[in-house]
């Protein structure tokens, strides 16, 4: 691995790592704003790290895996561990940044479907992300007291830039793929369901197949999976509880299924995942 960091800067920042936060399954290893003068840069190869940075004001360039995105007010940029990634100001590039250990915050990145896209724009909770980084680097609070709050603040940027991606899709696959969201754990069945949005079913799945590459039933199966291997790596909570959560009739047929898919059962995933 190699990584070279320019660090010309001004700002504030704070280290979080302890060895308590580091049996997590992901950590914060630090958090800070940075107000960067033109040399600034970051480059790392294969990193090491995960970086999420919120632009306050100016603008950079982020590059990861052939992509470049320019990073505006407004905008957050995410990029992950075990990737290539440089950034660098444009004009008076001013943001607030996490950087993150574990390998399993990149894993949940790819449950979430968030693996392909490194910018975000706008950023709806860049408020509250904004507010969180004030109060790490401005209050003397121990370090691990920060992780749970973060922890729980970044799952909740997954699953809002998850949302906000699958609605950047047509209207009409959009409202199909937000039904049978909807009413796959009611017990509708697909002709049900269709007759709620006024399409045939063949319609229904045509459509869904032309916007989203694969067939309604193998994305909803697979969006079960990938919530519960969401729940299984960052929650303590039961299989069982984990099994009603997603939708699932029993814990037996819930682990029945995700050994078919994942080739483990709930326990063994979460053991490889956290242990």
């Amino acid at each position: 691995m190699a990584a070279s960091h320019m660090d010309t800067r001004t700002g504030k920042y704070r280290y979080l790592e302890t060895d308590l936060c580091r049996s997590m399954p992901f950590y914060i290893q630090m958090a800070g704003f940075d107000r960067c003068a033109p040399q600034y840069r970051v480059e790392r190869e294969r990193s090491p790290i995960s970086v999420i940075g919120l632009t306050l004001s100016g603008s950079g360039t982020v590059c990861q895996n052939g992509q470049q995105v320019r990073a505006v007010p407004g905008s957050l940029f995410l990029v992950t561990a075990g990737d290539s990634h440089v950034y660098y100001p444009e004009a008076d590039w001013e943001f607030c940044w996490v950087n993150l250990a574990g390998s399993h915050w990149q894993e949940l990145v790819r449950l979430y479907g968030l693996q392909d896209k490194i910018l975000f724009s706008p950023f709806a909770l860049g408020g509250e992300f904004l507010a969180l980084i004030a109060r790490i680097t401005e209050e003397e609070t121990d370090p691990d007291s920060w992780q749970t709050e973060m922890q729980t603040f970044l799952f909740r940027t997954l699953l809002h830039l998850h949302q906000t991606q699958q609605r950047e899709a047509p209207p009409l696959a959009a409202r199909v793929r937000s039904e049978f969201e909807r009413c796959a754990e009611s017990g509708l069945t697909q002709t049900e369901v269709c007759r709620r949005i006024g399409i045939t079913p063949r319609h229904a799945q045509r459509i869904f197949r032309q916007t989203y590459g694969e067939s309604i039933h193998r994305y909803l199966a697979q969006k079960k999976l990938q919530k519960a291997q969401a729940l299984l790596i960052g929650t303590d909570r039961s299989v069982a509880q984990i099994a009603e959560e997603t939708g699932f009739e029993n814990e037996k047929y819930f682990s029945t299924f995700f050994r078919q898919q994942t080739g483990l059962t709930p326990t063994q995933y979460r053991r490889g995942r956290t242990g």
